[in-house]
């Protein structure tokens, strides 16, 4: 159902154009006076919105502009009683969709707020037709070309025009927030709000009002009006992280809100009503929630229409070196001149990576951090000086350190022969980039060579 916002500081006008346009295809809500207005504006999507010019607290031009400003893809019809018609055609200067003239015939407004919403229409299909143009080169964040991912990434372009809930699995930090922010994108959703609440964040109450808002009085500490996230999320995308973690009770609120779409802010008498696209996101398994009965199974169905499970990192390892560049454009900006080593990529891609993506980012800093040069070296890495067991990685000096080395030490070694092999073995100048004299760096390296840990013709 079309959302129709009513501004006018007259009230039989309002009640004309509430009732004659109230109906299946439109659902109308009115305001007396501009700042209110942009209260509703600010808090849900509108897809039309009919302006008097002329209202005691602000000229209807200053609120064409507000409104634009906050809701770009509302669509403005303005009502005037200048017959010059001149502030119409100013208004429709700055973005206005069309006016009309007072007296007017209800059934005109009721057509031309039909066809602004066809351009609204026409418009979000050229956008999305844009967004997946920019999916297939590659300008959206998801980073890596391995078949797991190609496969994600094949089932999101699939689902995001569908308006069906989606289930995101996976290990914590793999992405899932960045999976339901590109269904959202690339969905004809885009031009609504993203809404992204993590549910293990929040107590039972807490979550409560969070969800579906409060009136002011309906509790201790509830000073104002306070719109729930559904409210938020009209026209848009609701992302509910952690889903897992909901107590049995919130679980029968949100399944009769996905259910019904209706839902009664705490405290309020009237029931609201929203359209949004649900997307969920766990690390649990569900399926033994619900034997556990810690989980409703028909809550689980209601969400999993379509799963999405994404692999963790150990399982994409091919795709680190692209992840690594993309991080460190992130982190040092797309000019910058450090580049990864092959020894820190090496080292990356013989670890299981536990904290998967979130874990790597981590480390990618903390070498942007600790490394002398341009060129970045596996400074502290791996954690706790021995990486768990994975796919074999190549050691700079062809001789891996035993795992009693201490971590220090390794960390030490590592740079040491990094910083020689960038400088192709001429120690005075790796000795001034590390920043220690040539003779300690002579004596690391001879301990080296005793240790086993350095080929002979090194250094």
């Amino acid at each position: 159902m079309r959302q129709v916002l009513v501004v006018d500081d007259e009230a039989p006008i309002r009640d004309v154009l509430e009732r004659g346009l109230s109906g299946a295809e439109f659902e109308v809500t009115a305001a007396d006076h501009a700042s209110r207005a942009l209260e509703l504006i600010r808090a849900k999507h509108f897809d039309v919105a009919i302006l008097d010019l002329r209202m005691p607290d602000m000229d209807g031009i200053e609120l064409l502009k507000e409104i634009k400003e906050a809701s770009p893809a509302t669509e403005v019809i303005m009502l005037t009683a200048d017959a010059t018609l001149e502030r119409g055609l100013q208004a429709m200067r700055l973005g206005a969709y069309d006016y009309v003239t007072k007296p007017f015939y209800i059934r005109a407004v009721k057509e031309l707020c039909a066809k602004a919403c066809e351009k609204a229409d026409l418009r979000r299909r050229s956008d999305l037709q844009q967004r997946q143009i920019s999916f297939l080169s590659s300008t959206v964040e998801i980073v890596g070309e391995s078949e797991p991912i190609r496969r994600v990434m094949e089932l999101v372009k699939q689902i995001a025009p569908s308006s069906s809930p989606v289930l995101i699995t996976g290990e914590s930090g793999t992405g899932k927030e960045l999976i339901a922010r590109t269904l959202h994108d690339l969905s004809p959703r885009h031009a609504g709000a993203f809404i992204a609440v993590n549910c293990g964040a929040f107590q039972e109450s807490l979550l409560e009002s969070e969800l579906f808002g409060h009136r002011k009085g309906a509790f201790t500490g509830a000073l104002f009006d306070k719109p729930g996230l559904f409210d938020v999320a009209d026209g848009g995308t609701l992302f509910l992280d952690e889903v897992g973690e909901m107590t049995l009770a919130m679980q029968v609120k949100l399944l009769r809100v996905l259910d019904t779409r209706h839902f009664r802010p705490i405290g309020d008498t009237r029931e609201h009503t929203a359209d949004f696209r649900l997307v969920a996101a766990t690390n649990r398994d569900l399926r033994q929630m619900i034997a556990d009965r810690s989980f409703r199974e028909d809550l689980f169905y209601r969400l999993n229409v379509v799963s999405v499970e994404l692999p963790a990192l150990r399982e994409r390892l091919e795709d680190i070196p692209a992840l690594v560049a993309h991080i460190v454009n992130q982190r040092a900006g797309a000019r910058s001149r450090r580049q990864p080593t092959a020894a820190l990529l090496a080292a990356f891609q013989g670890y299981t990576w536990p904290g998967n993506i979130r874990e790597l980012v981590n480390q990618v800093e903390r070498s942007l951090l600790l490394s002398p040069g341009e060129e970045l070296l596996p400074i502290g890495f791996p954690p706790g000086g021995v990486a768990p067991p994975g796919p074999p990685a190549q050691a700079i000096s062809q001789a891996s350190a035993p795992p009693s080395l201490a971590t220090l030490e390794e960390q030490e070694r590592l740079t040491i022969l990094a910083t020689l092999s960038k400088n192709k073995g001429n120690v005075s100048r790796s000795a001034i980039d590390l920043g220690i004299d040539r003779r300690t760096l002579h004596r690391k390296l001879n301990a080296y060579r005793k240790a086993g840990l350095l080929a002979d013709e090194a250094g």
